[in-house]
Order: structure tokens, then sequence, then C-alpha cells
């Protein structure tokens, strides 16, 4: 028997009744935070103004998304550690720059070494960056997070509740709002979303993960997009030289890190638990958006 993905509260109890757990060959399911209503104001190749002052460049200017030094305070009031331990039994790969990887194109060490100081858990330094951008008792800034569910990272609700907490306990205004999928498409279509976050669990790479969800180039409503991470995004995607496309996605990481366009988190194993006395074995890389792939791999016990 395949038990495939399991919550991680039940893992332990699995591998208890004598479980073994098989982890994806490859660096594949991540997750992150995605901050949404930071969003250019037109419509892609149309002129035509989404917010009707046309003065204004984006689309909801007063959302408190839109201040770097918010999504700044966002990022330095989670407690990753506690979430590790919590949600995935210390094993989840912290991230330092979301879509980045030492073995990915552009990555920068420094990344890793700087983290702890522009990213790193700091729930006084979240107050103050806060109260620099404006927000306090008597004011405080206004966030719903998504709870959407996803079937290959069943801890994912529970970890936005955590982070919802999080965010409370330095002042932030969390509401939390229930959303099935095709509710949450046809409102990020219709750009209901200003001030809004959730965790995103995906397997994407670079180049389609930066399209969808930090480019207004790719045509989505996702999250957090400026026109400079464009103008880099724009160069990337029409490059042919080797070197030229590593130093091009450096530059864009590093405008991405300095803007805190998200709150990267980890690195997830992708993991199954199977019943050894029938299945010996499973290679499947982890790293495709089913995640659970290459069935035709799984090697029965003799």
């Amino acid at each position: 028997v395949l038990f495939r993905s399991l919550p991680p509260d039940l893992v332990g109890q699995a591998e208890k009744s004598g479980a073994r757990l098989i982890a994806g060959k490859a660096q594949g399911l991540h997750t992150f935070m995605s901050f949404y209503g930071v969003w250019i104001n037109k419509k892609l190749n149309d002129q035509e103004q989404l917010n009707p002052d046309a003065s204004q460049p984006f689309v909801f200017p007063k959302s408190p998304m839109m201040d770097v030094r918010v999504r700044k305070a966002l990022n330095k009031a989670i407690n990753r550690d506690a979430l590790n331990k919590a949600f995935l039994s210390g094993k989840g790969e912290p991230i330092y720059n979301e879509y980045f990887h030492a073995t990915r194109p552009g990555w920068d060490p420094a990344w890793q070494q700087r983290f702890q100081a522009e990213y790193g858990y700091d729930p006084e330094a979240a107050k103050k960056l806060l109260a620099d951008a404006g927000y306090g008792p008597a004011n405080p800034a206004t966030i719903t997070v998504q709870l959407r569910p996803y079937g290959y990272f069943p801890a994912v609700n529970d970890m936005n509740e955590a982070i919802a907490a999080n965010w409370r306990s330095i002042g932030v205004d969390v509401k939390l709002e229930q959303a099935d999928s095709a509710t949450f498409t046809a409102k990020s279509r219709a750009l209901a979303y200003d001030s809004h976050a959730f965790i995103v669990p995906t397997s994407v790479r670079q180049w389609l993960g930066v399209g969808i969800y930090n480019s207004f180039l790719g045509g989505n409503r996702g999250g957090v997009q400026l026109p400079e991470l464009d103008a880099v995004y724009a160069d990337i995607k029409t490059t042919l030289d080797q070197k030229k496309y590593e130093d091009l996605w450096r530059k864009w990481g590093e405008l991405a890190y300095t803007q805190y366009v998200s709150a990267p988190l980890f690195w997830v194993p992708s993991e199954v638990a199977v019943d050894p006395n029938l299945i010996a074995d499973y290679v499947f890389p982890g790293s495709i958006s089913s995640t659970y792939t290459h069935v035709e791999y799984i090697t029965i016990a003799r």
C-alpha cells in the first residue's frame, strides 16, 4: 500500500506502524508566503488604467503591502525555526531568496549570509518597521490571510494560521478567509485582493515562477510586481549568453531580496510513506507540479 503524502503530525504514527519514508530525488517543492496587492496600474499590452486615478502607478497605492517596510516587518515577524519544527519535523531546508538555490542560476551566497539581519526572526525590529511605516495600535496594518488547501502539502493552512499569529503579535490586524480554488481564481482575476497573503507550495522553476508571481509581463496578478523587476526579467527572457543569463538572474534576485517581494520559507522534501512489506522502493523526482510522478518506477517487494 502506498500511503502518499501525510500531514506531518501523522508521519510519526505511520513510522511507528512500520511505514517507511521515501523522499524524492530532486530539489523541488518549495514554500513561500505570497503578498497580494502590489500591482501595476494598467492592463497588459494596453494603456488603459485599472485604477481610475490615472496618476497612480499602482492599482492599490494605499495597501499596506505597497510599503517595503511593511513587507520586511512581515518577514521579520515569522518564526521560521518554530514552523519548521512544528510542521515539517525540522526537515525543511531554509529558502534564503525565493526561486533561488545554490544549484540554480544566479545564486549569490551573500543572501544566506545576510538573511538573519534582513529576514531573521526579530519581533521588536518588526514592530519598529511598522511604526516607521506609520502603523501602530491606533492605526494597525490590516492583512487577510487566505486559507486554501493543497493536497500535496497538508500542513499549509496550519502554517498559514501560525504565521497569522506571528503577525498579530507585532500588532498587525490579521483576518482569516477561507477560499476554494474557483473562488480564489475569480477574485484574483477581478483584482479583489488588495492586502492579502497566503502560503504557496510549488515546484515551479525560476523563469516560470517569476512570470506567474512577480511579473506584470506574464499577464498574471500574482505576488509583488515592480517595474524594476520586470526590466531585468525582460532581459532574462531574451538573452542566450550564459554568463549574462547568470548575471541577470543575480541582479533580479538582489532586487527581489531587498524589496522583500515574498516571505521565503522552506524547500520541503517530497516524501511518501509506504508499507515496506509491499513496496521495496519508489524512485521519483519530487520536483514536478503533481509531485508524485513516475509511478511506473515503484518497485514491489518480493
